[in-house]
């Protein structure tokens, strides 16, 4: 029997939870359910402020923020 692959879940959370986080958690249990290895990776929708509107340009190559 061959194993199943891994599988990164990569999800942007919205400053309001909605529906959408909803279907991502069920999503994520079904995939492990199943036997998958399920990697989470979740980034969070801050307010955009002046330093983000700064750092903007400098992320759009290599975001540090996202780097593990």
């Amino acid at each position: 029997m061959e194993a199943k692959p891994s599988i990164l879940l990569i999800h942007n959370r919205y400053l309001h939870k909605g529906g959408e986080d909803t279907v991502v958690a069920q999503e994520l249990s079904y995939l492990q359910n199943a036997g998958y290895r399920v990697i989470p990776m979740y980034f969070e929708n801050q307010k955009a402020g002046m330093k983000s509107l700064f750092q903007y340009p400098f992320q759009l190559f290599f975001n540090l923020s996202a780097f593990y």
